[in-house]
């Protein structure tokens, strides 16, 4: 799984190199998705780890809402 998910380049969430941006008040929305598409990544990664896992684990997911939680507590 790792070499998959650096291979797409979105290692940093899990290292939490990435960090989840928010919207500053005078950015557009358009701007904002310019500069980082965080969430978009994040679920990506998450659905791959539900994907490529057993049901009785990845159903302990859904207390996780960033990839690198996940990521830690399948680690551990």
């Amino acid at each position: 799984m790792s070499s998959f998910i650096k291979g797409k380049k979105l290692w940093c969430l899990i290292t939490s190199d990435a960090v989840k941006l928010v919207r500053e008040t005078t950015e557009t929305i358009a701007k904002y998705e310019e500069r980082f598409d965080w969430d978009n990544n994040n679920h990506q990664i998450i659905t791959w780890c539900c994907y490529t896992s057993y049901v009785s684990i990845h159903l302990q997911f859904s207390r996780f809402n960033t990839a690198k939680k996940i990521w830690d507590f399948l680690n551990t």
